[in-house]
């Protein structure tokens, strides 16, 4: 039985599943399998998974797409190991990622229950990058995960298989923030340590779900439900509305963006750019797409 199982949800996305499994493949830590969930893919996906000649490669199919978050948990309930990592198939881990937090967990105290690495964020067109992301906090995170997602999305952590069985798996029912959601429940209950190093290259583009308005705000009204009695989640959660806001009005969605800055004055009544921007929705109406900046941070959630 290997040490970690390596999740990997995917969905028409074949050209750069290869590069994430062959990241995975080159890891210098090799006592791993690789579980691809296939969530019903309709481009040459299958073609390029059965180009791996490697028996730790393990493909499993969806007949109807479900998610990311289905597929997730489907590989985590087909992993018998002791140590689960996941992988999103537009992203890349570097050769030493898994080694380097394989060597942290096994050396920490039973309390920590989820280890996880720094990243680059590039640009999947040019391949620039844009920033790096050193990691910080490490210990009890409960309270820091209440003012953001300090541990950054899936691709950068390996948690302990019994963590996942004590605290639960993905939330299905979650359009996004799915991640972060399950980031706050583990920390409820274990530790977290980090690696300070950037290990994974983490890749902007249109088509994530942090790029998708509707998800974020349903996600968001959810994540409201589970810990809306702190204050601190509550400001940070209007803080998202207001990045959403900025890019409904650059692309001249002025009712929706308006919304979006009014729900953010509700969660969080001090928020001063909310109001200023709602207010300059309606004093620039004419220039607004032209005036304002797309966001320029968008974060898988």
């Amino acid at each position: 039985m290997p040490i970690v199982s390596v999740v990997i949800p995917t969905r028409d996305r074949a050209e750069v599943l290869r590069i994430a499994v062959s990241s995975v493949l080159a890891q210098t830590f090799r006592d791993l399998e690789i579980v691809v969930v296939d969530d019903a893919s309709r481009d040459a996906t299958a073609e390029i998974l059965r180009g791996f000649c490697d028996a730790r490669l393990r493909v499993l199919r969806q007949p109807e797409p479900r998610g990311a978050s289905v597929a997730r948990n489907l590989g985590i309930r087909h992993a018998g190991t002791p140590y689960v990592a996941f992988l999103d198939d537009d992203d890349e881990w570097l050769p030493e990622k898994l080694e380097a937090q394989v060597r942290l967990l096994d050396h920490a105290s039973p309390e920590v229950g989820l280890v996880y690495t720094g990243y680059l964020v590039l640009e999947r067109s040019s391949g620039r990058v844009t920033t790096q992301m050193v990691p910080s906090k490490d210990g009890d995170l409960s309270r820091a995960l209440m003012v953001g997602n300090c541990l950054g999305g899936t691709s950068s952590v390996l948690i302990r298989r019994q963590c996942l069985d004590e605290v639960g798996l993905f939330d299905e029912d979650l359009p996004s923030f799915q991640d972060y959601d399950l980031w706050i429940r583990i920390a409820r209950r274990y530790r977290i340590a980090h690696v300070a190093k950037p290990l994974m290259k983490y890749y902007l583009h249109d088509h994530k779900i942090s790029t998708n308005a509707e998800a974020v705000m349903r996600g968001a009204e959810m994540m409201i439900g589970k810990y809306g009695d702190s204050s601190s989640f509550r400001w940070m959660i209007a803080r998202r509305y207001v990045t959403v806001a900025f890019d409904l009005l650059a692309a001249g969605d002025v009712r929706r963006g308006r919304s979006a800055l009014r729900r953010a004055i509700r969660l969080s009544p001090v928020n001063p750019r909310a109001y200023y921007h709602l207010v300059r929705s309606f004093l620039r109406r004419k220039h607004l797409a032209s005036s304002l900046p797309l966001s320029t941070t968008a974060r898988k959630v």
